[in-house]
């Protein structure tokens, strides 16, 4: 059925000097290559584009925007850590999974520097 729909769309022709068929562009944003069927990523009118995962310069970059307003109050070289762990840590991750984690660390009141939910600071560990 999926095959009968991929084809029927038709191709219009384009007026002027150089005439093309064009087809209407559809972009799907899958994890994996194989998320769709072989017959149809081996149609010639498919294209398939990876996009790589953020780099670590990348994952510093967004981890530095994110996480220097809530380390305001800390020293340099401990933001500087910091933001070098959270990096470090994050390798493999999404941009977007980077942000989520942040956002849970915010709602769960993680202390940044510590790394401990601030209600559970001091005693015995």
């Amino acid at each position: 059925m999926a095959e009968a729909q991929a084809s029927a769309v038709p191709a219009r022709l384009v007026t002027g000097t150089h005439q093309a068929p064009l087809y209407p562009v559809i972009v799907w944003l899958l994890d994996q290559p194989n998320d769709l069927p072989t017959w149809f990523m081996q149609r010639p009118q498919v294209r398939s584009i990876a996009i790589p995962r953020p780099t670590v310069e990348q994952m510093e970059r967004l981890a530095r925007l994110i996480l220097t307003p809530m380390l305001a109050e800390a020293a340099p070289a401990a933001k500087d850590e910091v933001i070098q762990r959270f990096a470090d840590s994050a390798a493999g991750l999404s941009l977007r999974s980077i942000s989520q984690i942040t956002q849970v660390a915010i709602d769960q009141g993680i202390e940044l520097l510590t790394g401990v939910p601030a209600g559970q600071r001091g005693g015995c560990v």
